[in-house]
């Protein structure tokens, strides 16, 4: 929906109260997005592994909070994701 740091994370987090009409990527699904659905009974282990707060703005985070589905196809692509050179500005030529 648009770059870093510009409220996309609000943006979705509006959207996916509307549930009716939009679904959403939780951030168990990006976190594994090969194996969510054969892990999904497991889900309760891995909830101790997720600070309750995202450390860059504060906001609310668990493993069913709307995540942008970007860090998924980030995860299965192996960092080739367009978005990795905005992540990691002083290692930008590497990702040419």
């Amino acid at each position: 929906l648009g770059h870093p740091r510009t409220g996309t994370t609000l943006l979705h987090s509006l959207m996916a109260l509307d549930d009716a009409t939009f679904g959403y990527c939780s951030t168990f699904c990006v976190a594994f997005p090969s194996a969510f659905l054969w892990l999904e009974p497991f889900k309760a282990l891995f909830a101790g592994l997720v600070s309750e707060k995202r450390p860059m703005d504060n906001m609310a985070l668990d493993l069913d909070t709307p995540q942008e589905d970007e860090l998924g196809v980030s995860v299965l692509s192996a960092g080739t994701s367009p978005y990795m050179p905005l992540t990691f500005m002083t290692d930008e030529p590497s990702f040419r």
